[in-house]
């Protein structure tokens, strides 16, 4: 509910699947529009007095990935993992 009120989505009608929202940002990120629209919105932010831009904050949280892991590459002379 919170993703689709921050994403302006309308709760009567189904969410984009997950696949299209990656293919969206990923063609934002590709041609750069990504960066730009985070430049617009910390432009906004700023302009309405909501961030100074006086401290910078860091996250590290961890992200789980949605991709299969890679099976790990056999040595050929010893037959052990790399």
């Amino acid at each position: 509910m919170r993703f689709r009120y921050q994403c302006g989505l309308d709760i009567s009608r189904p969410a984009p699947s997950i696949s299209t929202l990656s293919r969206v940002f990923s063609d934002l990120t590709r041609k750069g529009l990504a960066k730009q629209i985070f430049h617009d919105l910390v432009s906004i932010a700023q302009d309405e007095e909501i961030i100074d831009g006086s401290h910078q904050a860091i996250d590290s949280a961890a992200i789980d990935a949605y991709e299969k892991k890679r099976p790990k590459k056999r040595c050929e002379h010893t037959g052990n993992a790399n």
